[in-house]
């Protein structure tokens, strides 16, 4: 099995791993629109450590990516 980013990757194991990532954003956009986020100062930030701390991803690559993810859930709520 080749690492990330490695350029001899097999081209259906890279697929794979887009397809389970894919996957995976569509499973959180799921959760999130069903459950909702509580918005509350400092708190989304609490939440969002103790969660990057489970799932071992800094904090620093975390939050650009549900922040993206909340985005998009914003857009399609409000959109025309």
């Amino acid at each position: 099995m080749m690492k990330d980013g490695d350029p001899k990757m097999d081209p259906v194991e890279l697929a794979e791993r887009l397809r389970r990532g894919e996957i995976a954003r569509k499973m959180l956009k799921y959760y999130f629109g069903r459950r909702g986020i509580e918005l509350r100062g400092n708190g989304i930030w609490r939440d969002l450590g103790s969660v990057a701390q489970a799932i071992e991803v800094p904090l620093r690559e975390l939050a650009p990516f549900v922040r993206q993810i909340l985005q998009e859930l914003l857009d399609e709520t409000f959109a025309e």
